[in-house]
Parts: C-alpha cells; sequence; structure tokens
C-alpha cells in the first residue's frame, strides 16, 4: 500500500481553508492534477478559458505526492461544530467524486451541489439530503447488479450453459453494504462469478482482462483510460480519511496540543498549511467606501482603506491578540510539528505554506512593534501580521536549508550536517534512510467573498459586496476569483506541483480570467525589489539582481529570531506545565533539554491566565456541543 499524504489545514471549516480543503481532494482524486502546472488555462486555450481535458493532461506533470491509495485531510480548526458540518459535507463531495462514471473528464472543480451544503440547517434540508442518499445508495447497487448479470451472462454465453449464473450474483447482492465502495463491491461480484465458473470449466482469458469489455470485445485506448481513471479516483475516495483537530489560535498550549494529537494519530505530516486568521474588525467607513468605489473602483475592492479597526489587543497568553492568531500560533504549530514533518516517507520534503493577503504591504509591518500592541505604531494590525505571515514564511525556508533546526528552540545542534539531503536521523536510523528538511512557501489567495467581514454586513450589503468583485473582474481585474475554492488553486499547485517548478522564494498568489477560470501567478513579497538606479543599463541591472530580496530576507532574519524568542518562552512555560503537561508533548527524545540563549530575543508582557484545568474544561465542554448537535 503507497503512503497517504497527511494534509493539514487550519481554519478549514470555512472561506478559504474549506475552498483549499474541497481543491485537495479534486485534484488528489486524479493521477495527473492539473493544478501542478499553474497557467494551464492561458497556454492551453485561448483567454476565455475553454480548455481541452486530452492535451492538459499531456502536459501537466505528475504530482510528488500521489495518493492511489487515499490522503488523510486534518481539519485544524475551533469550532468543532463547524468542524463537523465542514467534515461532512467533504465526505458528500467524496461520494459525489466516486460516483462519477469512468468515461466522463477528470474534474477540475467541485460539484455545485457539494461545495458547501449545511444539512443541519433545516429538518426538510436534512430528509432530502437523507432521501438523496437512498437514491445513490439504490443507483450505485442497480449499478453493480448489472453490471454483474452482464459479466456472468456473457460467460455463460461462452460457456455454453446460460441461466446459472444467477446463483452466485444473489448471495452477493444481498452481503452488499451500502459503506462499501463500488470497487470493493464490484471486485467482490466478479470474483464469486469468476470463481463459480472456473471450478465447472476453463475460463475465458477476456473475463479478467481489462483490455477487453464484458462480451470479449477489446477496448479502445480511450476507453482504457477511461477505465483506469475512474478505478484511481474510486479508489482514492475509498482510502481517504477527513479528520479533525481542535485548535484555537489564541492558547498557545492548544497549538502544543494539536501537534502532539496529529502526531499521535500519523506519526508524519507531509503538508501544512497555515491559512486561518482574525482581525479585530470594528466597521466601515462608509463615505471613504462610497467614495472608493466611485472613483477607484478596483482599488476600492482590492485595497481597501475604508475598513476600521482596532489595535493593541492583548490575548489570554499575553501576546497581541492578532498577532497571535495570525502568525504566532501557527510559528508554535508549524515549530512543534518539526519531527513529524522531517519524518515524511515521500522521497520529496513535506511542505509549510503560509497564507498572507494581497493587502500585505511593507508600509504596515512596524518592526519595533511587531506584536500590534501600540495603536500609534501599528494601526493596520491585520495588514501588519499577514506581511509577517509572508517574511515568516522567507525566513523559515532559509533557516531550514541553511542548517537543521533543532526541535527544542534555542538548543544546539546534535546531529551532524548534510547538506544535500539536509540532515540524518539520529541513533541506529542513521543507516537507514535520510530525513528532508521541509520547504517554506508563501501564497496569498487574492480577493475572496469570505465570511471574515460578515459580522458588519447585511445580506442585502453582503450582495452589493459580491457585485462589487464580479464588476471587478468584468473590468479585468485579474485579482478576484471571489469563490473560496478558486482562491484555493495558489495553495493546491503549491501542495501538489513539482520541485523544480516551485521557488521558495516566490509569492503565489491566485488570479481569475474575465470569465472566472483561476490560475496561479507567481509575484514576489513587497519590498523585494529595489529602486531604480542611475546608472548603465547593464550595471543597473546586475546590481539590482544582486540587491533584490536583500532587504526583505533581513526582515525575515530578524522576524525568524523574535519569533524564536517566542517559541523559546512556550517551551520553557510548557516544561514548568505553565500551559500543558509534558505527557501531551512527546514530539521527540530531545525535547526538553536543557536550553541556551542562542537567540536572546524573549517576548514581552506574558501573562499566562489558562491553565491546565481550564484547557480540558473548554474542550469538554465544546464535545458536549457536538454530541448535542449531532
Amino acid at each position: 500500500m503507497a503512503p497517504r499524504p497527511v494534509i493539514v489545514i487550519t481554519g478549514a471549516n470555512s472561506g478559504v481553508g474549506y475552498g483549499t480543503a474541497q481543491r485537495l481532494l479534486v485534484q488528489l482524486s486524479q493521477a495527473i492534477p492539473s493544478d501542478t502546472l499553474p497557467d494551464w488555462t492561458l497556454k492551453s486555450s485561448s483567454w476565455a478559458g475553454i480548455a481541452s481535458t486530452s492535451n492538459d493532461e499531456q502536459l501537466n506533470p505528475p504530482s510528488p505526492f500521489a495518493a492511489p491509495d487515499g490522503c488523510v485531510l486534518i481539519l485544524a480548526c475551533r469550532n468543532p461544530i463547524k468542524a463537523h458540518a465542514a467534515r461532512r459535507n467533504l465526505e458528500g463531495l467524496l461520494r459525489a467524486l466516486a460516483e462519477l462514471p469512468d468515461d466522463s473528464p477528470a474534474p477540475r472543480e467541485a460539484p455545485k451541489e457539494k461545495r458547501g451544503i449545511d444539512e443541519d440547517a433545516d429538518a426538510a434540508i436534512a430528509a432530502q439530503a437523507a432521501q438523496a442518499q437512498g437514491r445513490r445508495k439504490k443507483r450505485a447497487t442497480d449499478a453493480i447488479a448489472k453490471h454483474a448479470a452482464d459479466t456472468a451472462a456473457a460467460a455463460a454465453a461462452e460457456s455454453g450453459d446460460e441461466g446459472d449464473h444467477l446463483g452466485p450474483i444473489a448471495p452477493a447482492l444481498d452481503s452488499f453494504d451500502s459503506s462499501t465502495s463500488f470497487t470493493s463491491a464490484y471486485d467482490s461480484l466478479t470474483r464469486t462469478g469468476s470463481t463459480s465458473k472456473a471450478s465447472s470449466s476453463s475460463t475465458p482469458a477476456f473475463r479478467r482482462d481489462p483490455t477487453r469489455d464484458v462480451h470479449g470485445a477489446s477496448l479502445s485506448l480511450f476507453s482504457r483510460e477511461a477505465k483506469a481513471r475512474g478505478e484511481y479516483r474510486r479508489r482514492f475516495c475509498q482510502g481517504t480519511s477527513i479528520e479533525f483537530v481542535p485548535l484555537d489560535l489564541g492558547s498557545m498550549a492548544s497549538a502544543l496540543n494539536c501537534a502532539s494529537e496529529i502526531q499521535r494519530r500519523h506519526g508524519y505530516v507531509t503538508h501544512v498549511i497555515l491559512n486561518a486568521g482574525s482581525a479585530a474588525w470594528t466597521g466601515l467607513n462608509w463615505p471613504l467606501a462610497v467614495w472608493m468605489i466611485v472613483t477607484r473602483l478596483h482599488v476600492a475592492v482590492t485595497w481597501p482603506k475604508y475598513k476600521m479597526q482596532r489595535s493593541g489587543d492583548r490575548g489570554a497568553d499575553g501576546y497581541g491578540w492578532v498577532w497571535q492568531a495570525n502568525v504566532g500560533a501557527h510559528y508554535i504549530l508549524t515549530r512543534a510539528l518539526l519531527p513529524a514533518l522531517r519524518a515524511t516517507p515521500f522521497a520529496t520534503p513535506s511542505r509549510i505554506i503560509w497564507t498572507g493577503s494581497i493587502e500585505a504591504y511593507a508600509r504596515y509591518y512596524d518592526p519595533a512593534d511587531w506584536q500590534c500592541l501600540d495603536a500609534a505604531h501599528s494601526p493596520w494590525p491585520y495588514e501588519s501580521t499577514k506581511y509577517q505571515c509572508e517574511l515568516a514564511g522567507i525566513g523559515l525556508g532559509e533557516a531550514l536549508n541553511r542548517q537543521r533546526m533543532s526541535t527544542v528552540p534555542s538548543t544546539p545542534l546534535s546531529d551532524s550536517q548534510d547538506t544535500s539531503y539536509g540532515s540524518v536521523l539520529v541513533g541506529e536510523a542513521k543507516t537507514q534512510r535520510r530525513e528532508l528538511e521541509p520547504k517554506s512557501f508563501v501564497v496569498h489567495p487574492g480577493v475572496v467573498a469570505s465570511s471574515i467581514f460578515a459580522e458588519y454586513l447585511n445580506v442585502f450589503m453582503a450582495a452589493c459586496m459580491a457585485f462589487a468583485f464580479y464588476l471587478a473582474r468584468w473590468t479585468f481585474s485579474p485579482h478576484h476569483p471571489i469563490e473560496g475554492y478558486k482562491g484555493a488553486v495558489a495553495a493546491s499547485h503549491v501542495a501538489l506541483a513539482p520541485s523544480h517548478l516551485l521557488d521558495t522564494s516566490a509569492r503565489y498568489g491566485s488570479r481569475a480570467t474575465f470569465w472566472g477560470q483561476e490560475y496561479v501567478h507567481a509575484g514576489r513579497v513587497d519590498g523585494w525589489d529595489v529602486a531604480k538606479l542611475r546608472m548603465g543599463a547593464k550595471a543597473r541591472q546586475e546590481v539590482e539582481q544582486a540587491a533584490a530580496g536583500q532587504a526583505v530576507r533581513l526582515k525575515a532574519r530578524e522576524l525568524i529570531q523574535k519569533l524564536e524568542g517566542v517559541a523559546r518562552d512556550v517551551w520553557r512555560q510548557a516544561r514548568n506545565g505553565e500551559i500543558a503537561p509534558l505527557s501531551l508533548l512527546a514530539l521527540h527524545p530531545d525535547q526538553f533539554e536543557p536550553q541556551n540563549d542562542l537567540v536572546p530575543l524573549p517576548s514581552k508582557g506574558l501573562d499566562v491566565r489558562r491553565r491546565k484545568g481550564e484547557q480540558e474544561d473548554e474542550k469538554d465542554r465544546d464535545w458536549e456541543k457536538v454530541e448535542s448537535e449531532l
């Protein structure tokens, strides 16, 4: 059995995170995902974005994270009710993919009716969904029975004794379980028929030959490929599991517990997609919003300046609240998952994907107030922290490539270095396999009509916002994918594309054509390009290329040092039992060795208020809510 990718997505119960989960399921259900080639829509088709399936499949390179036996999709969310609803919807998407006919083209998007149906919203909707599920099961059973009858009839006609094929088929249908996949039931039926006939007479070779149909005629190459795609898709859907792990980004203890639970269940992780985020919105400046929309529509709906937000909030752990939700807790989660990321069974390194924002600009970030605690220095905490996410993605990737980061923040390196493969394992495992240091990437979804600002919009204003987004796209703005599924194309591409097609210093963004066809654009983090110099063209080009990215890399290194200081404090509190007991943090044998102050940048203003008992009580209450809702 091939190893399964283990993908962790934070904030996957709605918005772009949920769209990312949907897109990865659709893409991994194909042997050659279309998202591995980011600009397939523009290369293989006209501006309209209408592409031919056969040509795309030939152009797209295969993904190094092939999942013929399924994948493990982990929804790391705070709200268990929404997480379980999202899981049910994603399981419905898997059923829809498994029921696709073999001759249907490879899906490029999730079926509309499977994207976000909340069956708990209304009793009538739940009843209608149950009836639809019953009809789907009946159609699957009828299809199995028909195919098995045709197979047995053809075999009986070939051997000369018709009519005795009904015997072995009926018991197989009676034993068919609705939870069994189409592929496994079909295999059991064909094996039963073949066994019974083999005992009485010689079985013709074409009955189990995948290159022939039930009548023995040779299948065309197109039919063979279609059958192979269908079998691959059903096998993937059968082996895929969707799980929920609680994660509250307002608590460092929750981030550590989430990492510990993931490692306890699976032992390795191939992808960590850091998507969740929050902001302290306070409302809209309506006069400014109207003026910007009337005078500068594209700027108004892409880089709005009329969103009002609060700065200086401090969370329960003592850190800046917006900073911790967007940057700090994500870094702690990634740091705690490093052993699992290094333990990947695949031949390519695991990937850490930081989700930035199209509004992330260097002018919003003040290195002196990186936690956004001073409203005078950081009046735009959401944009500032999103820019820090992009800096963290570049800085962490550079640190992982330069040397092996110790499992415990700020401890000396204990393992020998191997620059070609990352580093080797300790002990006896050194002679068995090499560990691959994970790669870090930066993406952003473009402009998506998510629910992050829904609190300040009624139904009418939300519809007006969506219309303004479409109007911007129809007036040739490339920055408006609008739907979460389309906004996830950048994260999907970075997660699945071969390594030689990716650049760890790039900033991958989701875009869309006039007709709404999504694609990926590889750009740079703001501040990467240097100012134009007054000198000769050739000399200027050489200087600019040499200096490009130096300022951003310097900021990224400084931020990583600050984040390492925070991680050192969190690990010290965990060792002392202040935020989580040691038994919950079984991450690595060297997890709690004595620490040295290699990074003298401790965080300030720690106010640890959450204790183990409070965390357990909150977790119990959440699960009581889940059980009552289910």
